[in-house]
């Protein structure tokens, strides 16, 4: 099971980013920035820091879906600051299937601009 699940910053664009471990072993979690401006329930196209506010309030779901798709063996081993970890692309298929659970919901308050959330530097709450 990934464990100690949390942000951290890219300088891409064309993803958002969140790390945790998997035995020891470091796990990468790259969420398109496509994949979640397609499930911008707002209008108009999302900016990066609303991106990131959606993989923070959403990163129970994120985890969940890296951990399946983990499982299906589709996480593809990278080099990560010169040690070996694997990383996870999550794309808008994956959200798709993840919603299409009854009980699997995703927190769109990224996207309303009266929600404000307050965060450490470290990605946590």
């Amino acid at each position: 099971m990934l464990d100690n699940f949390h942000m951290f910053e890219s300088k891409d664009s064309s993803y958002v980013a969140l790390q945790g471990y998997l035995n020891r072993t470091t796990v990468i979690v790259r969420v398109n920035s496509s994949a979640i401006d397609d499930l911008d329930q707002f209008g108009g196209a999302p900016t990066q820091e609303q991106r990131t506010a959606f993989a923070r309030h959403n990163s129970g779901a994120i985890r969940a879906i890296a951990q399946t798709k983990i499982e299906r063996d589709e996480a593809e081993p990278e080099s990560w600051v010169g040690r070996d970890a694997l990383a996870v692309r999550i794309n808008g298929a994956d959200f798709a299937e993840y919603l299409s659970q009854p009980a699997h919901r995703l927190s769109y308050a990224a996207f309303d601009p009266r929600a404000q959330v307050k965060w450490g530097r470290d990605g946590r709450f």
